[in-house]
């Protein structure tokens, strides 16, 4: 019996470790794949930048092609982007998900802390276990004077 008892600790012991190196693991791959995919977020905005820009038809084409490519790397990543609509109220958001780039005064009570927009899109990592912002989106929000 005590050494049933034994081999059974031990091989809950190797168990928990092994839970344990597995959830090490996930963490610096997910560190790995946050730099690949930051860079391809900084490209994905310097493309869609020019893209709103008023160019030629050529250079729409080639940049278009560009925009397709990074956005289908970012997909194979399992990374998206989000960003939030007007008027949700940012105490109902995480704040880890946000960041407010500017602030518009208002004299509604209504539209205090409300978002009046989003500036620049955020992306998060998808995953079965929920999902990791890897850039916070930035938005602008009323406030109320005083």
């Amino acid at each position: 019996n005590k050494t049933i008892d034994s081999v059974s600790k031990f091989n809950s012991t190797i168990d928990a470790q092994q839970n344990e190196i597995n959830r090490l693991k996930e963490g610096y791959d997910f560190s790995i794949k946050k730099h690949a995919a930051l860079a391809l977020i900084e490209i994905n905005d310097l493309v869609e930048g020019f893209l709103s820009e008023n160019i030629s038809d050529v250079d729409n084409e080639k940049l278009s092609k560009i925009d397709g490519y990074v956005k289908s790397n970012l997909e194979d990543l399992d990374i998206e982007e989000f960003g939030f609509k007007a008027g949700l109220s940012i105490r109902d958001l995480s704040s880890d998900e946000f960041e407010i780039d500017s602030v518009e005064e208002i004299a509604e009570d209504q539209l205090h802390e409300k978002i009046k927009e989003t500036t620049k899109k955020g992306y998060a990592f998808i995953h079965k276990n929920g999902k990791n912002v890897i850039r916070k989106a930035k938005i602008k929000v009323y406030k109320k004077e005083n």
